[in-house]
């Protein structure tokens, strides 16, 4: 299969209709106006020459002047100018390879770049194949959505021009885009094994493992990338993604880290680095990125839930509930709110308190078991043991599963006799 489709590949390298020419010029005035536009182009006076041109073509309309003129505006970075010319001239040379090609690439530059595709297509038709023009084709038919067509020029590009990487990259988005990640996955490390370090097949081939599910393979990738000193700001945050939900949290929090250098300042990205630090028992650091966040985006309710959870590992029990408030004020979604502010009471032997919160977290069908195990504690603490163990028993029927429950229970269960 991949045989045949080389073959068609090949077979359509074959030149197209010739190019066509412009006619000769036969006044002396054209003659005299190209080359007093040229003298003056010459002379680093292109918008002198673009007038001599705009002047002359009132009483002319040969296409080699329009062309030139074509030229100049594109020069001036009047591109809708340029535009306007290249298209006087194809009317009278519709298959002028070059002008084809300019009037494309002034349709781009106006950001109207699937207006060009026509364009780009004509002038390969009559200009024969180019590296070059094939790959704003395939580029092109990528915004279009036409990703079939940008492989097939993709391809073509390649067969032109085998040493050239950009176009296995191309090559290389267009498969992800089709969603055939095994043969992107086969293109990339081909690539790889021709360009060993090129950074964007990295990248891309990196991506394709991504979307495979292959995050081992891909954190190797960017790991080597970063080891080289070649990782974007925006390849450092997927790194340390990759190193945070594969539970790595060292290697993610001085990725992360590495990241917030470069500029990075993202809210997803300060939580994880906040988190993995926490996890890592650097909770004075995590803190700290906590507040930087905090006073960037200071209705964050997440991150105010986090410093407090922070700020109660380290003991700050009044400065933990003071960024718990702020949390509670701010969520929806509060039952682990309420457990922390709950535990900081319970702490503090501020029973009432403790249960009132613990009370507010069982109304979070996912927290239940955890708020009754609370609540159990908060009557032990009370001196009431038979409200504790029916607590217990309650939240063992919750959650069968949670240890720190049975340990509860099972320390209690003995001296209470079953009512």
């Amino acid at each position: 299969m991949r045989l045949m489709l080389w073959l068609w590949l090949l077979a359509s390298l074959a030149p197209g209709q010739v190019d066509v020419r412009f006619p000769p010029l036969k006044t002396s005035a054209d003659r005299k106006a190209l080359e007093e536009a040229g003298r003056l182009e010459k002379a680093r006076r292109p918008a002198a020459a673009r007038e001599v041109l705009e002047s002359h073509l009132r009483d002319s309309d040969h296409p080699a002047l329009w062309f030139t003129l074509g030229t100049l505006r594109s020069r001036l970075k009047d591109f809708a100018g340029a535009e306007a010319a290249f298209r006087k001239a194809l009317e009278k040379t519709p298959g002028h390879a070059t002008t084809l090609r300019n009037l494309a690439v002034s349709l781009i530059k106006q950001g109207r770049g699937p207006a060009a595709v026509p364009f780009l297509s004509r002038a390969l038709k009559y200009g024969g194949m180019d590296a070059d023009l094939l790959v704003w084709l395939a580029a092109l038919h990528l915004e279009l959505g036409d990703v079939l067509a940008a492989e097939t020029a993709y391809r073509r590009a390649l067969l032109l021009d085998p040493e050239n990487p950009a176009i296995r990259v191309g090559l290389i988005t267009a498969l992800r885009r089709k969603s055939d990640l095994e043969e992107a996955v086969r293109t990339g490390e081909e690539a790889l094994g021709l360009f060993p370090l090129h950074t964007p097949l990295i990248t891309h081939l990196a991506d394709a493992h991504i979307r495979k599910g292959d995050y081992g393979a891909a954190t190797d990738l960017l790991e080597m990338l970063r080891l080289l000193g070649r990782c974007r700001p925006a390849v450092l945050q997927v790194l340390g993604d990759l190193h945070f939900h594969a539970r790595r949290y060292r290697e993610a929090a001085e990725v992360y880290g590495q990241a917030h250098v470069a500029g990075v300042r993202d809210a997803q990205t300060r939580m994880r680095w906040s988190l993995s630090l926490a996890h890592e028992k650097n909770t004075a650091r995590a803190s700290e990125v906590l507040e930087a966040l905090l006073k960037d985006d200071p209705k964050n309710g997440l991150a105010w839930f986090w410093l407090g959870k922070t700020r109660r590992e380290m003991g700050h029990a009044d400065r933990a509930m003071e960024a718990l408030s702020k949390a509670a004020g701010l969520l929806e979604d509060r039952g682990k709110v309420f457990l922390e502010i709950a535990s900081i009471h319970l702490g503090k032997n501020r029973l009432d308190e403790a249960k009132s919160a613990f009370l507010d977290a069982a109304k979070d069908s996912a927290l239940a078991a955890r708020a009754w195990k609370g609540l159990g504690d908060v009557a032990l603490k009370s001196g009431h043991p038979r409200l504790a163990l029916h607590n217990y028993r309650h939240a063992l029927e919750l959650d069968p599963s949670d240890l720190e429950i049975r340990r509860a229970l099972a320390a209690l269960e003995p001296e209470q006799p079953r009512p």
